[in-house]
Parts: structure tokens; sequence; C-alpha cells
């Protein structure tokens, strides 16, 4: 038997998720700004810790934890890793390519990184790649496959720890598992032949001319393409979804701080999540006497925000604007996507939305599914497609709390479970295609391909200009001025 506390998880996502934010105030900002920012940073976290460790002792008695049921959360977590191509043992997405580059360039470049043949300084959040990088710097390249993968390892372990701790078991990790990847709802309606909808609807996107609105991205496609975006995501949601009954809103707001540079994507997908957290709270003494701490725990993460503002696709109209702008079909596409996004669910979630203790979060993260989807950010809709992130953790848990609720023989629990194991068909398709023999067309070590000899070449070619823009920080600005340690030996 083990036992692992909601303070021992909340402990290490705190560190999990801070420890790129203090290699990057260190390395990417002069020293007069970086020693004393990162002295105030860690001066943060131990408190936390501390007020952490303090509220321990009034905590409910220990949950202890079958030893089968972590090695299996384990093997789950290295498992999934592995599939998708997390250490370069099997085949890897195209965006592995500009992940493999970025962890080079990381290692062999001076920080903060700047490409002398584009002239400019990069503008990313490089959280998910700072510790492999940093090690990779200190111990060589070689390593770097087996750092990464440890790291994210790591951090898809403390999710699926957190839907354990929440569901109090396995059952509840599987079935949020298979109701999180469940995208293909819209797919069936090209299957149907409607063909009015089939005017925007095309696979599991809504497509409103160039305005892509996009069912969620599902763990399973997440994690493959994107675990800079997940794993903040989903360490923190399930974070929060696990403290009720906890006081120490100190690590939770330094805990949503320190995913801005992990991804502010996922910070402003965070938003509502916190907003419920606290919407209730912020009338009570204790927490009220808090906010000029809260205040004071912004301060060190300032510069990091100054840097990702001073991004130039901030200056590009075309990746930015309202959804009524860009189509005469967007009431269509945007009630299309609600629908089977969330309406869909309504049966499953109305139970929830009766209880005081969860309808706030139900309700802020269907708050979130309506607004996000009416405005775009990045090429891609990357606000959307990334920042919805969070909200799908919240909705996930709750409805799978409702099936998990269900007796296993009864019908109703396999007839959901049956429409679930239908809609995540295509994250089946990619397990096992994952599985088969295969290896990535590119390494860590070695990244180039062709002419390509870094990031910005790779975006370049792979992608397009405007993906390049998207990783360049503007010339002259006032963080490259004032900010940025650019005198580095």
């Amino acid at each position: 038997m083990m036992y692992f506390t909601n303070v021992n998880l909340r402990i290490t996502s705190l560190i999990y998720l801070f420890i790129p934010n203090l290699i990057f105030t260190g390395a990417w900002f002069k020293d007069i700004i970086s020693l004393p920012l990162a002295c105030l940073l860690l001066l943060f976290v131990f408190d936390s810790i501390r007020s952490e460790l303090n509220q321990d002792k009034f905590s409910s008695p220990i949950t202890y934890l079958p030893l089968k049921d972590i090695i299996v959360l384990l093997l789950l977590g290295i498992g999934l890793c592995l599939v998708f191509g997390i250490g370069e043992y099997r085949q890897q997405t195209v965006d592995w390519g500009t992940n493999n580059f970025k962890v080079y360039d990381l290692v062999n470049y001076k920080w903060p990184t700047y490409y002398e043949k584009y002239n400019t300084f990069s503008s990313y959040y490089w959280a998910y790649y700072l510790p492999t990088a940093f090690l990779g710097k200190l111990f060589g390249i070689e390593f770097c496959r087996y750092i990464i993968l440890l790291w994210s390892w790591i951090g898809v372990f403390l999710i699926l720890m957190g839907l354990y701790k929440i569901g109090n078991g396995l059952k509840f990790v599987f079935l949020f598992l298979l109701f999180n990847n469940g995208n293909t709802l819209m797919f069936l309606i090209q299957m149907l032949n409607i063909p009015y909808l089939n005017q925007f609807v095309i696979n599991s996107n809504v497509r409103l001319a160039d305005f892509n609105i996009t069912f969620w991205s599902p763990m399973i496609a997440s994690l493959q393409w994107v675990p800079q975006h997940l794993i903040p995501a989903g360490v923190t949601t399930l974070l929060i979804l696990n403290s009720e009954n906890n006081k120490n809103y100190k690590l939770e707001i330094l805990v949503l701080l320190c995913n801005i540079i992990w991804s502010p994507l996922i910070c402003i997908g965070l938003l509502p999540v916190v907003i419920a957290r606290y919407f209730d709270k912020i009338i009570n003494p204790q927490f009220y006497k808090l906010i000029p701490y809260f205040v004071l725990m912004i301060v060190p993460f300032i510069p990091s925000v100054l840097y990702l503002i001073s991004n130039r696709a901030i200056e590009l109209s075309d990746t930015n604007g309202f959804i009524w702008t860009k189509s005469k079909f967007w009431i269509e596409g945007y009630v299309a996507f609600w629908f089977f996004n969330m309406a869909v669910w309504f049966f499953l979630i109305k139970k929830s939305l009766k209880s005081s203790r969860q309808k706030q979060y139900l309700f802020c993260a269907l708050g979130a599914f309506s607004l996000l989807p009416l405005y775009r950010v990045g090429m891609f809709n990357d606000l959307l497609l990334r920042g919805i992130i969070p909200s799908t953790f919240v909705l996930g848990v709750y409805v799978t709390q409702q099936i998990a609720n269900l007796k296993i023989q009864s019908f109703k629990f396999i007839a959901y479970v049956c429409l679930l194991c239908f809609l995540s068909i295509p994250s089946f398709i990619r397990i096992v295609e994952g599985i088969r023999p295969s290896s990535p067309v590119t390494s860590i070590a070695h990244p180039f391909q062709g002419e390509m000899k870094n990031t910005m070449d790779f975006l370049k070619e792979v992608y397009t200009e405007r993906a390049l823009v998207q990783y360049q920080l503007q010339s002259d600005s006032f963080c490259e001025k004032y900010l940025l340690d650019t005198k580095k030996d």
C-alpha cells in the first residue's frame, strides 16, 4: 500500500510547473532583473509549500492507494508518451519536427535564442522544452531524448493521478480518457450527407472561410501534437478541481501564474476555472486579505508577459478577428460547434448543474465554450483549439462522474461506454499506429531536413511566413531593449 495525499499532489504539481519558470527567468533577462525576480519566485514557492504543509495538518485522513494502481498509472503514462514518439522510439507528428529543432536550438544557441539569419530573437513559450535543454547543455544533446521522455512522463502521470484522486479509482481514469477523446460527432453530419450542414462542416471541424472553429482537441491528439499545452492544462485544472476543501489559495494562484511561460493560451483557458474556484470566496475575509499578496505575486512574472506580448504576430490583423467578419455562415457554424461540443451532453451534466459544489465549474466551462469560438487568435485559431482544453477537462470530469456512478452491468453504462468507444475511434487508431514499428523522421540530436538548419527555417519551409512571424520578437521592442540579456558571452 502507498499513500498520495492531495497535498503531495499539489506540491509536486507546483514544483513541476515552476521549474521552467526559474530557468527562464534566470537565463533570459538581464542579471539586474533576473536575480531579484528569481529570488522572489523562490520565496513565493517556499511560502506556498509551507502553507500547504500547514494545511496538511487539518486535511482529511490519508488515502492509501494500492501499489498496483500506481503501477498501472505509471505504465499508462509512459505508454502514451512512447506510442506518440516522445523519446524517439516511434514515429512523430509533423509538429515534432519543430519540437526537435526547438530543443536543439536551446541546447546549442545562447539564451535568449537569437537567429542571425533572420535578425531576430525568438518569442515563444519555452517552458516544456527548458528542463530538457538545460540538462542537455550540461550532459550532452544525445541525452535529451531520454530527458524529454522522463519530463513528459512525469507530467502525464500527474494528470492521471489527478483524475484518479477525483474519481477514486482506475475506472474513472479510463472512462475519462474515453470521453475526452470523443471527437467524431461532427463527422456524423458528413456520413449522413446533410446538404445544408455540409456547406460548413468538414470532418470534425466547422470551417467558415478561413475561420476554423474546431471540436475540442482530444487528450490523445493533444498529447501527440502539443504536449506543451496539454500537460499544464491538465495538471492545473485537475489540481483546482481536487482543491474544493483546501484553503491554501497562495499555491493555486502561483500555479496559474507559472502557466504563463508554459502556454499563454492555456492561461486564458484556465481563467474560467479559476473564476469558478474563487467567485464565492471573494467575500471571505481570509481570501480578501490575501489580495495584496496576490498582486505582489504577479511582479516576477511581468517580464515573461512583456516578452510574450512582444511577439510580431500581434501586428498581423489576418490572424486575429471576430467570427462574423469571416463568413456569412457564422451563426450556423457557431450553433453547430456549441451543440456538438456541449448541448449533446446536457442529459449527463444536468444532475451536476443542480449541485451547489459543482455547478460553478460547469457554468464557467460552458461560458468558455460559448465565448472562445467568437474570436480568432493565430493561424489555426489556436486560442480556441488550445484554450478550450481546461474546459474540456472540467466537462469531462462531470460527465465521467455521472457515467461512473452507474452500475457496470446496467444498460445505460454499457450504452454510454459503447458510444464513447465509437467516438474515440480516431484516438484508438492513433494508438494502434503508434504501437506499430516505426521511427521518427528527425531527432533532437539531428533535426535537420534539407536546407533547414534551425526552428525558423523549419517554420518557413514546412508551414508559412506567417508561422515564422509567430515565433519572432518585435525588433527594438521594450523587451529587447531593456529586459533581455542580449550581451551574454
